[in-house]
């Protein structure tokens, strides 16, 4: 679907975790943040973890609604971030954060073992008040991921639809509408349709 190119970007971003070599065989694997590219970090990181024999991902959000866009071939697990601990303390190697939040960056350090490894997707605005003593004190490895390759998301895109995380369509018309929505809390993604043709 033509819809699916507008992933292609953020798909790629997920796909950099492998691309780092971050998730070797056998990882146990946690991704927080249930918005549009926790939701695509789920989709790769389930495949991955299939093809390398290594337990099910799982994807920690707040909102149940969102968790069950993922594909059924995702092979990726939800549950729900609120209760999260104390369960799963200390219960990841790799814990991926997509938050972009000083509370889901929290929950992702506590997820993750001593010596494991934190991955940031997301940019976390913490403020001068942010305490690194509990990540020293786990001697936890924080890795940043941006950017990745565009060939593997290209070749999952023409498996995967991802339209429903469409959450709005707008002719160019509508362009200032269709700002406001992607603006709003909770939205995923919102297209802007340049011609009908």
């Amino acid at each position: 679907k033509t819809e699916n190119a507008a992933f292609a970007e953020p798909l790629a971003a997920a796909f950099r975790v492998v691309e780092q070599n971050l998730v070797p065989a056998k990882t146990k694997i946690a991704i927080v943040g249930d918005g549009k590219l926790g939701l695509l970090i789920g989709e790769v990181l389930g495949r991955h973890a299939q093809r390398t024999g290594s337990p099910r991902p799982v994807l920690y959000g707040r909102h149940v609604s969102k968790m069950k866009l993922l594909s059924s071939e995702s092979q990726c697990d939800t549950a729900l971030s609120d209760t999260a601990l104390p369960k799963n303390a200390y219960a990841y190697d790799v814990v991926v954060d997509a938050t972009g939040s000083p509370a889901g960056l929290d929950l992702s350090r506590q997820l993750c073992r001593t010596e494991g490894t934190l991955v940031l997707k997301s940019t976390c605005a913490a403020g001068t008040d942010f305490n690194t003593a509990p990540f020293v004190v786990d001697e936890l490895r924080v890795q940043g991921s941006r950017c990745g390759p565009f060939g593997p998301a290209l070749e999952l895109l023409k498996t995967l639809d991802l339209t429903p995380l469409i959450d709005s369509t707008f002719p160019l018309a509508k362009a200032p509408e269709a700002v406001k929505r992607a603006g709003e809390r909770g939205c995923l993604k919102v297209q802007i349709r340049v011609s009908d043709g």
